[in-house]
């Protein structure tokens, strides 16, 4: 039987919460309580950044105000956004989707270490092709948005971040002990070099689709 939208989340944030919390990765979760009891939202409290010069005055006060799911341990936390329709009698399915990365500040600099990353989607905007329904925004002046294939649960939000940023988590989540040797596969042969230029991991996990010139 198929697992409505609203489990299929709520499953994977308390399981990586679980995990997180074992492996010490995860910081200070703000799920007590009925985090889970509006059928309709799942939502961590939030902080709109609206620039980084925004996100670098208010800092201090996302802390404060626990304006996150979790926290990492370098200072970084992360943000969620679930929201739910109903679309057939028995069947609910997402209609919003919104999962930031909020880099952390270095405290002697003041500046941010890592680029601020967010994952959208909103099923209720008639977008045009140049701006997808489910895309990536890097960075804060929100100019680049990456088509994306599939809606992110937080699990699949952090294995991104993680693999950008936090090798060593990443290794936890895949379950490796020791770093991956090449990002390449010398197996096979690519249209204009002599091996394939991605691995079998990458492949199987995370990377941009690159055939703009049509090529096979």
């Amino acid at each position: 039987m198929e697992k409505p939208s609203f489990q299929i989340v709520k499953n994977d944030i308390n399981s990586f919460i679980s995990f997180g919390m074992k492996t010490a990765i995860v910081f200070n979760p703000k799920i007590g309580g009925d985090f889970f009891g509006n059928p309709a939202t799942i939502s961590s409290r939030h902080f709109d950044v609206a620039s980084e010069d925004d996100y670098l005055k208010e800092h201090g006060n996302i802390h404060d105000n626990s304006c996150f799911l979790f926290e990492l341990s370098d200072g970084a936390s992360i943000q969620i956004f679930y929201e739910f329709k109903k679309k057939y009698r028995k069947k609910m399915y997402l209609s919003k989707m919104n999962l930031a990365y909020l880099p952390p500040v270095d405290e002697d600099t003041g500046k941010i270490r890592n680029e601020y990353i967010r994952a959208d989607y909103d099923s209720e905007v008639n977008n045009s092709f140049f701006h997808p329904d489910v895309h990536l925004h890097i960075g804060f002046s929100n100019s680049i948005r990456i088509p994306l294939n599939h809606l992110f649960t937080l699990s699949d939000f952090c294995h991104l971040i993680f693999y950008l940023f936090y090798n060593d988590h990443y290794l936890k989540m895949v379950e490796k002990t020791s770093a991956i040797s090449h990002t390449f596969s010398s197996g096979e042969k690519d249209v204009l070099s002599n091996c394939h230029v991605i691995s079998t991991e990458l492949l199987d996990k995370c990377y941009l689709k690159v055939n703009f010139t049509g090529r096979d």
